[in-house]
């Protein structure tokens, strides 16, 4: 790459401008910004003595050069945006040599006053990758002068010599009389980090500086551009024909100042959620309805907001097959649960197949009913809850079939004082002293399944007359205070 930094003298300068001329024609900034700030001394509050002049700390200028001729160009100056300090410039006569402009730079500084030609290399160590050099500036020119505020990026390639990265400034020619915010946006040259930065200031920025121009800076700041991602996505599976609760986490994103829409894509299908609920500015709630026939695998997450812009997130939620428990009831008393969460929860649907003669009532914990009163079902349930096991009373055998996606077996249980139906969530069996483990206690009397037997404290220890605990059994449990169930993982 082409070095356009590593030497200045006046026509590299004249070149210098024409290109900060032509980056001020280029939109650069989209998207969102973070403030940062590796300038060192920004607000130009640290000055150093020499005699008969001051520089800012971290900061050259010409004063080294022609304060011994009396002509200091860069002050430290009480007019300031903020703090106590601002640092001025002002371009300045020097007696049978001309105009020189009044300078900073964090780069090394050299001139020649006698040739009127100035060199600066170097700069500070640096790395990333800003998208705006900014902070607040007033200007007074002089017969059409203009003044500079630039920024350069540098990485050393292996020689040693320093290649452009990035560039950036800002061009003023009007007067400005109070403080007033400036940004340059950044052009990058390369994909390469930089390791050096550099900052010029100059009060006049043309061949022909013209004496009495001030530029007064404070305040600088680095700007840099931040990309709004989905970090979280929870649950990040569901099963064909549930909903799904889902929460979407993200970054960088502004979702409580504008409208959002989120849409599931895999091709040419798209699942939209029903329910979009924004919690703050990175995070929301949906409720997402998996078609029965959804595209099995992973799909992708656009979301749009008319602040933030488009996110996509790749494959970052899979639909799974719907998973199938079928349910066989004998004749007689028995519980039942499920760990599947029902496609159709309505009891007088799930339980269509066994509406019939062989059944005689279905109960729940508080004692509400589905029984036929007439020729007529009735259902004082309402709808199958996933955490609720259920009492059947069968006349005959029977079977009916759930399907629904999984739950997530260490959901917690929320156990009252006294009786309750409960389910067993894990997939397999498990030994009974095992999976009721978080709540044997003082608050238990016992738990019991469809077959009488129980698991209960005799004595100082609990007695487990259950044997394993198994899928698909509901169970009773007897409460003499308030627990919390959560099952092993």
């Amino acid at each position: 790459m082409q070095n356009i930094y590593k030497t200045y003298n006046i026509t590299i300068m004249k070149n210098l401008i024409n290109l900060i001329s032509l980056l001020l024609l280029i939109p650069l900034f989209q998207g969102q910004v973070f403030a940062q700030n590796q300038i060192p001394n920004n607000d130009f509050e640290y000055w150093e003595s020499f005699g008969s002049y001051e520089d800012p700390i971290d900061w050259n200028s010409p004063n080294s050069y022609t304060a011994g001729i009396g002509v200091i160009t860069v002050t430290k100056s009480t007019d300031s945006y903020s703090g106590n300090y601002s640092a001025k410039l002002e371009s300045r006569d020097i007696i049978f040599v001309g105009t020189i402009p009044g300078f900073l730079t964090l780069g090394e500084f050299e001139i020649n006053i006698a040739t009127q030609e100035y060199s600066i290399t170097g700069g500070v160590p640096f790395t990333g990758r800003p998208s705006q050099f900014t902070g607040n500036f007033k200007y007074s020119p002089n017969s059409g002068d203009q003044a500079l505020m630039a920024i350069v990026l540098l990485k050393h390639n292996p020689g040693g010599v320093p290649d452009t990265i990035g560039m950036g400034a800002k061009i003023v020619t009007n007067s400005v009389s109070s403080w007033t915010d400036f940004s340059a946006d950044i052009m990058y040259f390369s994909n390469e980090e930089p390791d050096t930065m550099n900052i010029l200031f100059l009060s006049s920025a043309q061949l022909s500086p013209v004496a009495g121009s001030k530029l007064f800076v404070d305040n600088l700041g680095l700007m840099f551009e931040v990309n709004p991602e989905i970090t979280s996505v929870e649950p990040s599976n569901g099963a064909q024909g549930t909903n799904v609760g889902i929460t979407i986490i993200c970054e960088n994103t502004n979702f409580l100042s504008g409208d959002t829409d989120v849409v599931f894509q895999k091709g040419a299908e798209e699942m939209y959620p029903e329910v979009i609920e924004v919690i703050n500015d990175n995070e929301i709630n949906l409720i997402l309805l998996i078609p029965t026939d959804a595209a099995l695998g992973f799909w992708d997450i656009l979301i749009s907001n008319t602040i933030t812009g488009e996110i996509l997130g790749e494959d970052l939620f899979e639909v799974t097959p719907a998973a199938i428990q079928h349910v066989f009831l004998q004749e007689g008393f028995q519980f039942v649960s499920t760990n599947l969460i029902p496609n159709e929860p309505d009891m007088l649907i799930l339980l269509s197949d066994v509406l019939n003669d062989n059944l005689d009532f279905v109960r729940n914990s508080s004692g509400s009913m589905i029984r036929k009163i007439g020729p007529n079902w009735v259902n004082n349930i309402g709808d199958w809850e996933v955490e609720e096991g259920y009492l059947f009373k069968m006349f005959n055998a029977g079977s009916f079939i759930i399907l629904g996606g999984p739950i997530d077996p260490q959901t917690p249980i929320e156990l009252q004082l006294g009786f309750q139906f409960i389910s067993y969530f894990p997939i397999d069996p498990m030994d009974a002293l095992e999976a009721f483990e978080s709540i044997l206690n003082d608050n238990l009397e016992f738990i019991r399944n469809s077959q009488g037997q129980t698991l209960r404290k005799i004595g100082p220890n609990w007695v487990n007359g259950l044997g394993d605990a198994i899928p698909g059994e509901g169970y009773l449990v007897k409460m003499i205070g308030e627990g919390t169930l959560v099952y092993p993982n």
